[in-house]
């Protein structure tokens, strides 16, 4: 890509608005459903589910921009919150990405206490061999940050996720 920054500032800069109104939309997408009037409150039940966070971030590549699709969740924490260990959270972060010549790229990092669970997946033979040889610098990367790595390469994408109920609402096409 021969473009000036500042070319690449003006192109990004131009988008700035569709990408705020769509991250406005998941912001609200995101939002708990109001409970009726014979169950738990919306809060409390958006406690024991844990917080999540959905959004894009764009990213400027050679090939031009590129758009990470991200979702962080925490649980709700204590028992019966989804921790491995009673009393830490369980904080995971999700996300998917297609850059040529890689192909999409999928991961989930979770991080409960000091254990760090991180699983890649890639749809490329080429890609899952860079990331199968990247992936014991990796593992040295999270225990020199006193973490207890675990890593995982997978090939194809990662199961689909149970349906939002809220749903998504993320526009490919601008």
């Amino acid at each position: 890509m021969s473009a000036t920054p500042e070319d690449m500032a003006r192109r990004l800069l131009k988008k700035a608005h569709a990408a705020l109104a769509r991250q406005d939309l998941m912001q609200i997408a995101s939002l708990p459903e109001a409970a009726p009037q014979d169950r738990e409150p919306a809060d409390t039940r958006a406690a024991t589910q844990g917080a999540r966070l959905n959004l894009d971030l764009p990213f400027v590549t050679p090939q031009g921009v590129a758009v990470a699709q991200f979702e962080i969740s925490r649980d709700g924490g204590g028992a019966g919150g989804g921790a491995a260990i009673a009393g830490e959270r369980t904080y995971k972060a999700r996300f998917s990405i297609d850059l040529e010549p890689l192909g999409p790229v999928h991961a989930l990092v979770t991080l409960t206490g000091a254990r760090a669970r991180v699983s890649l997946w890639a749809e490329r033979a080429e890609t899952i061999s860079r990331l199968r040889a990247g992936e014991e610098a990796l593992g040295a990367a999270l225990r020199q940050a006193e973490l207890s790595p675990e890593v995982a390469v997978h090939s194809g994408a990662p199961a689909a996720l149970a349906a939002n109920p809220l749903g998504h609402f993320v526009d490919q096409a601008s």
